[in-house]
């Protein structure tokens, strides 16, 4: 049960480089790395969401790992979910809406950072820049600035890995209008691969621009938003006492009956034994 790190700061980029090429995809079981990453401190805390019906079919699945003999990413992420109950790692709810909300997984220092995460995402680049970012240059500038703070507040990784990301996930569709001015070319049609897209800006200087400038502009626009944020401290406070911590067994009663085979008990058991001794 040697399961890899792989985290996403955008879905559909995981392990873009710099020039564009991949190092690696994810498709379903990129929530057993994301998982993974959190017990290896790349991230402070896991997202996800859930329902009734979704919690039931793990349970049943759950329940019946020994019957099952083929490799599922349901067995391999509730085995990762009760690890992480047994490490004591908490579990917090915000909801959307009445029915539809996101959860938490982390350790009990890292709440805070949950807590701006919600009010950074709800309340600064939900309500302020919807999809002009992709129209305007100062939108954009501020909203990857907001980017950039939830990156701080959620990964354990070099900045390096952020940018490189946000170019290929959002500078380039800035980017589309004047390319098509310019050289009568649509970056979202004329390119097989990133890496042509990439070729074809470094040539015409984006990327070098985007290094120098652009990312320039984002740090200085992410140290007024740090002001901001403390600021806001009555708000974010209020937000967090809103908000209910749990322990993982008892968002996920169902782990506690967990029936697996000696053998992968054991290897649990191994694995639990290693991380608290890491914490330590």
């Amino acid at each position: 049960m040697n399961y890899k790190c792989l985290y996403s700061i955008y879905l559909g980029f995981e392990g873009i480089k710099k020039d564009g090429t991949f190092k690696y995809f994810l498709f379903k079981d990129r929530i057993i790395y994301n998982m993974n990453c959190l017990l290896k401190k790349k991230v402070f805390f896991f997202i996800g969401s859930d329902d009734t019906k979704e919690n039931q079919k793990k349970k049943i699945i759950l329940n019946n790992i020994n019957k099952n003999h083929q490799k599922n990413h349901y067995k391999k992420q509730l085995i990762q979910t009760y690890i992480l109950s047994k490490l004591k790692y908490k579990y917090t709810r915000y909801f959307l809406s009445k029915k539809k909300y996101i959860y938490f997984i982390y350790k009990k220092k890292y709440f805070n950072n949950i807590v701006k995460y919600i009010y950074i995402k709800e309340y600064i680049n939900a309500e302020n820049y919807s999809d002009n970012y992709t129209k305007n240059i100062n939108i954009f500038i501020k909203y990857m600035a907001a980017e950039y703070y939830i990156f701080k507040l959620k990964f354990n990784i070099s900045d390096k890995e952020f940018f490189i990301s946000i170019f290929y996930r959002f500078y380039i569709f800035l980017l589309k209008d004047e390319i098509i001015r310019k050289y009568g070319i649509d970056i979202s049609k004329d390119f097989d691969n990133y890496h042509s897209i990439y070729l074809f800006l470094k040539e015409k200087k984006y990327v070098s621009k985007f290094y120098t400038k652009i990312k320039k502009q984002i740090l200085d626009e992410y140290n007024n938003l740090k002001i901001f944020i403390n600021d806001k401290k009555v708000d974010i406070n209020k937000l967090g006492k809103s908000l209910k911590q749990i322990y993982m067994y008892e968002a996920f009663p169902y782990l506690k009956d967990i029936n697996v085979n000696k053998k992968t008990m054991k290897d649990i058991n191994k694995i639990i034994k290693n991380l608290k001794n890491n914490e330590n």
